[in-house]
């Protein structure tokens, strides 16, 4: 039931001051909430008073006020009257009052005059948000409190410590809590600036004295309105963490809830250690399912204080405990940053979820074995690590061409697997760029499977990668059998595990014997690619000359380099499985890696060269100068343009010790290697079967690095046409393929056009930035709320490192002692390995992924893919602990 709120200059009774809704507050233009919260709080104001409910209440302005404390007595007036800066707020009569009026002056008021006025209010030091918070809260507890103030604790620092011992004389132990009047406002928070301590004594007056010294010490130097807040310490902790009411950053419209349900502390969140989760829940997602109670008690939480506040711009800190049956808020201050105004996240949110739905429907839709929708990042061909989670246009369109739409299909059918021509492997949800993991599981099905037990496999390995999520980027080692190799044993008694029978994993096993025996020949197939790649060479930079070399890219290139990589998995999964069959040692395949003549070890040998003399530092400028840290991406320099930043450091002398060619196992264990392979089935002596290894691991960073040197010429042919006329890089790096080239040579000339076009998808681009998914999707839900996985790294080698971390970013600076961390690194990247680096962490990247091998051929400790969650602590800090032998990275 709704009633008439009272307009200005109108009288009413107190019983009236409810929190309604109505149209006839003056002024007419007001949004009824914010009638609503003034009268609210004038009502709260004057309950304080003890007037009688049939009080008349006039109020003079639109304004929020709050009384001092202590009020005057006002108990017996017969009129009590309120002021700010001598203008008259509201006046109160009390027809049964025989007191003489009071008069009330404060200071403390504000007119609403608009948005966040109330919570510009509401919101203070800790100590006086909370205190405000006292009795409001009905789905959550706040926790009593004392605060204390500068002037009190130097001048009455006994009465103090005697009134801490006496209200917290049944509490166990206690909790004093920074509350500074810097930290905490509208624009910054300040958060762990000061120091809280927790767990002390109450009876205990020299640690109390000694905890509340430390707390004021933290300030450094106090100022007025500077207080420390002491509260009980909270046991039987269920779980406690932070609940922002947008996403922090970019303020799009989701609840983040980061949490920790182990550990039973309160801090382990705000500090950044301990294992905590985190969820994402859209701020207009409707009830669901499937969360931990936690996320639900946080968001109610949130939602109910958005409306006390008045503010979606919240950071909110909170507990599940036994002891007070329920939610506990322990802090709430405003989220940092700007305003969602400026950044109009809630129409590119509904704009970007629109847009990722249709993406979702056609995924789903696409002629795949096994059903539903899985999508991943890195699950194959890593377009996460190769182009960006969030690709701008011209770089996923080449990679889309190039790679992703048809020439990816081709090369596994030309192997032997299941014809997927025509399916495009990578799916544009919202900008985000995903591979869909139907299409990838059903194309390592041999083509010599039929139909059902192919069906009957997709979905066995779906709902293996639903049940461990956080493996999306291993499919092809932990999810999958796409080849033979020394484990087949044991993948084949998981499967009979499973429930197929013996002669659906023999089937299985004769059509992986198939594609595993065609990819051994890849390495003798490959080597007239680098002839017909020399014959398109030219000194020529004009459009011709570029579209030639995206031709010959799309139709030789990567085709080459597809098949190339295949063979190099095929032997990166001899590899492994080597020691897990005992046939090899981590120890002697760290060795072999590094003895292996790739790209990578070429190029500091070279280096070397030239700073031994040997070498002309225009040759080596020369072989390298095309390599960009963004192979697709027009925006990243080339190494050519910037050579003393990105190679004069390879020519810097320094000892290398000479490397012996190995083979990949111990010389006494070959027997046993030709025993193993003649058990799969493989007709391959130990002899050639390294060789293979050999041969298809560094094939497959020739051929990458062949077909990059024609992108990166056409890349900058192109964009020094265009900026010729007018269109910057960045404008480029918003336009797809297809609008500026059409083949056979119609090259786009209108250049107004093109700047429109470019325009418009940067929009496109900006509105799906505030569309949050997770890196491995499971269908449209996760548009709604998703966890954040925690991501499975791959440890290269067995070296520890604990060392200062440098990020690189796109820029280019010395990495030299320290441990490199990196979001996403490709081939463009091995500039960094020019330095003495520690280590190397990124945040993208499986264990066949071209960082991997890097940091393997030159021994070089790393964590590649460490996911999302890790990588951002990481970022954080100053420096880590890596231990790869271990399996551990550490911030510290």
């Amino acid at each position: 039931m709704t009633s008439a709120l009272p307009q200005l200059g109108r009288s009413a009774t107190l019983s009236e001051f409810r929190l309604v809704w109505a149209d006839d507050l003056i002024p007419p233009a007001t949004h009824p909430r914010r009638r609503a919260a003034v009268l609210e709080h004038a009502r709260d104001q004057f309950s304080r008073l003890g007037l009688p409910p049939s009080a008349s209440v006039t109020l003079y302005r639109h304004a929020f006020f709050r009384l001092p404390h202590p009020t005057p007595p006002a108990d017996d007036a017969a009129c009590v009257e309120v002021f700010g800066n001598g203008m008259l707020l509201a006046r109160v009569v009390c027809a049964e009052g025989t007191g003489c009026p009071v008069r009330i002056d404060v200071t403390d008021w504000t007119d609403d005059d608009g948005r966040d006025t109330r919570a510009r209010f509401l919101l203070g030091t800790k100590a006086q948000t909370l205190g405000r918070l006292v009795d409001k809260l009905t789905g959550g507890h706040t926790l009593p409190q004392l605060t204390v103030t500068d002037v009190r604790w130097r001048w009455a620092k006994t009465e103090v410590l005697e009134e801490i011992a006496t209200q917290f004389a049944g509490v166990p132990l206690i909790v004093v809590r920074s509350s500074a009047a810097s930290e905490d406002t509208w624009l910054e928070s300040k958060a762990g600036a000061y120091e809280s301590v927790i767990g002390i004594d109450p009876r205990d007056r020299e640690a109390v004295e000694a905890a509340c010294t430390q707390v004021w010490s933290s300030y450094l130097q106090t100022r007025p309105g500077d207080e420390i807040l002491i509260q009980p310490a909270l046991t039987s902790v269920q779980a406690a963490g932070v609940i922002t009411t947008r996403e922090p950053l970019t303020k799009a419209p989701y609840y983040v809830i980061e949490c920790d349900d182990s550990s039973g502390r309160t801090d382990t969140v705000t500090q950044g250690s301990g294992n905590s989760r985190t969820f994402y829940v859209a701020r207009d997602a409707p009830a669901v399912t499937g969360m931990p109670a936690w996320v639900t008690a946080a968001t109610s939480l949130a939602r109910e204080l958005e409306e006390l506040i008045g503010c979606d711009e919240l950071d909110i800190e909170f507990a599940l405990t036994a002891e007070y049956d329920g939610i506990v808020l322990l802090q709430v201050r405003r989220l940092g940053g700007r305003s969602p105004q400026e950044t109009m996240p809630d129409t590119s949110y509904a704009i970007g979820v629109h847009t990722a739905k249709r993406g979702m429907a056609g995924v789903r839709a696409a002629p795949t074995l096994g059903a539903g929708v899985q999508l991943s990042g890195m699950s194959d061909w890593n377009p996460a690590e190769m182009i960006g989670f969030r690709p701008k246009p011209l770089a996923r369109s080449l990679y889309e061409y190039l790679i992703t739409d048809e020439v990816w299909a081709q090369s596994r059918h030309r192997l032997g697997y299941r014809d997927l021509r025509g399916v495009p492997l990578m799916v544009d949800v919202a900008g985000y760029a995903f591979v869909d993991v139907r299409a990838c599981l059903s194309s390592f099905i041999p083509a010599t499977v039929d139909d059902g037990l192919a069906q009957r496999l997709v979905r066995h390995y779906t709902d293996t990668l639903r049940r461990a999520p956080h493996l999306h980027d291993k499919i092809e080692f932990d999810i999958a059998a796409t080849c033979l190799d020394f484990r087949w044993p044991e993948n084949a008694t998981g499967l009979g595990a499973a429930g197929f029978t013996a002669d659906q994993v023999e089937a299985l096993r004769r059509g992986l014997l198939s594609v595993t025996t065609r990819a051994l020949g890849v390495p003798q197939q490959a080597e007239t690619y680098f002839e017909r790649s020399a014959r398109i060479d030219s000194d020529a930079a004009d459009l011709a000359t570029a579209e030639r070399k995206l031709a010959f890219i799309r139709c030789d290139g990567t085709p080459t380099f597809a098949d190339a990589a295949r063979a190099g998995f095929v032997a990166m999964s001899f590899v492994r499985t080597l020691v897990d069959v005992g046939l090899s040692t981590s120890d002697h395949l760290d060795a072999f890696m590094t003895s292996l003549h790739t790209v990578s070890n070429e190029l500091v040998s070279e280096g070397q060269q030239v700073a031994a003399g040997q070498l002309p530092w225009s040759t080596f400028l020369s072989r390298y100068r095309h390599l960009r840290p963004g192979t697709y991406d027009i925006e990243s320099p080339t190494y050519g343009s910037d050579p003393d930043s990105f190679l004069a450091h390879f020519a810097q002398p320094r000892p290398r010790a000479a490397v012996t060619r190995i083979l990949p196992w111990p010389t006494a264990s070959t027997s046993q290697v030709s025993d193993a392979l003649r058990s799969l089935g493989v007709d391959l002596p130990a002899a050639d079967l390294a060789r293979f290894i050999s041969d298809a691991i560094e094939l497959r960073e020739r051929v990458k690095f062949d077909f990059t040197r024609h992108l990166s010429d056409a890349l900058e042919t192109i964009a020094r046409h265009y900026q010729a006329r007018g269109i910057s890089r960045a404008e480029l790096a918003y336009l797809r393929i297809g609008d500026l080239w059409m083949p056979p040579g119609d090259w786009a000339g209108d250049v107004g056009q093109l700047r429109a076009v470019a325009a418009s998808r940067r929009r496109a681009f900006e509105h799906s930035a505030h569309v949050r998914l997770p890196e491995y999707c499971d269908g449209p839900d996760r548009l709604r709320w998703f966890e954040v996985a925690a991501a499975a790294p791959n440890f290269i080698g067995h070296g520890r490192v604990r060392a200062p971390i440098t990020v690189i970013d796109g820029r280019v600076t010395d990495p030299s002692g320290s441990v490199v961390v990196i979001e996403a690194a490709d081939p463009g990247h091995d500039w960094i390995f020019g330095y003495p680096i520690a280590g190397l962490v990124t945040r993208y990247g499986g264990a066949n992924s071209h960082m991997a091998i890097r940091a393997a051929e030159l021994s070089v400790p790393a964590a590649i893919g460490v996911g999302e969650k890790l990588f951002h602590r990481i970022v954080r800090e100053k420096a880590i602990d890596l231990d790869c032998g271990a399996r551990r990275v550490m911030p510290l």
